[in-house]
């Protein structure tokens, strides 16, 4: 949350192009955005697990894709905060 806060709003698709983009190393398909628009990324930072995107997410260092499943805690808990939910 205080990522977002931050940093300028993310409204839209085009908007992660102004963002700390972090994807992951050893699995580019999970580099793949299940967005309404195509989009590319520039990733900022990179990890090969997926706990570890997690981590640096609550550490404010950035926007990622994680499963819900491992996130869900987290937004219940207010440690993160869903972006673009429809896109």
């Amino acid at each position: 949350p205080e990522y977002i806060k931050n940093n300028t709003a993310i409204t839209q698709i085009d908007d992660l192009q102004n963002h700390k983009i972090i994807g992951f190393s050893d699995s580019p398909k999970l580099n793949t955005w299940p967005l309404v628009k195509p989009a590319l990324f520039t990733f900022s930072l990179s990890a090969s697990s997926g706990e570890t995107v997690r981590q640096l997410c609550i550490a404010n260092q950035g926007v990622a894709l994680l499963s819900h499943f491992m996130i869900g805690n987290d937004l219940k808990t207010g440690k993160l905060v869903e972006v673009l939910p429809s896109a």
